[in-house]
């Protein structure tokens, strides 16, 4: 069993800009405001590690964001993971329809 808490967290990231412009407009260049929001595995003095996906066994999407870059960090839960979260069982999926932005029907079944 893990047991995860998910986090909020706004934080400034580098930008770089490849084009012409004047020194005054290159002087109001700022950094980036970005937001992420996933699950902290990792927290020292220099930086903290979020995962999004994982499975039992391995993860898939990861954000290692220096300490100093971090503006808020709010935490909006906590989940406890098992091993049988992570059971495949055939039977047990749904044919529920799922509604796009747009409206749209998508039919997740295997059945066509």
């Amino acid at each position: 069993m893990a047991r995860f808490d998910r986090y909020q967290v706004m934080w400034e990231d580098a930008t770089s800009h490849c084009e012409w412009k004047s020194l005054e407009e290159a002087k109001s260049d700022t950094p980036a405001i970005c937001f992420t929001e996933g699950y902290l595995i990792e927290k020292n003095n220099r930086y903290c590690t979020f995962v999004m996906s994982f499975n039992e066994n391995d993860i898939g999407d990861q954000m290692i964001i220096p300490t100093s870059c971090i503006r808020t960090m709010k935490k909006v839960g906590t989940k406890t993971f098992s091993k049988k979260d992570f059971e495949y069982k055939d039977e047990a999926r749904k044919t529920t329809p799922i509604k796009s932005s747009k409206n749209r029907v998508f039919n997740l079944s295997k059945k066509r």
